[in-house]
């Protein structure tokens, strides 16, 4: 893993720690370019997500944000 900036390091720690606690897992892959994709995965299955945004809005709809 590639660190983009302590914030989004951070941001991104606690965004995982969310969805581990609604029963999914949230990984970051960087590209060598800087662009990083994340994934929201559970039961095998799982999304890509361009940014941190949208893996909040997925948070609320899978009913792990408060």
């Amino acid at each position: 893993m590639v660190s983009d900036t302590p914030g989004i390091d951070k941001a991104f720690t606690a965004l995982a720690a969310r969805f581990a606690l609604a029963g999914h897992t949230l990984t970051r892959i960087s590209a060598a370019d800087g662009a990083g994709v994340y994934y929201a995965a559970r039961w095998g299955r799982n999304r890509a997500l361009p940014d941190l945004q949208a893996a909040a809005q997925l948070l609320v709809q899978i009913g792990g944000a408060a």
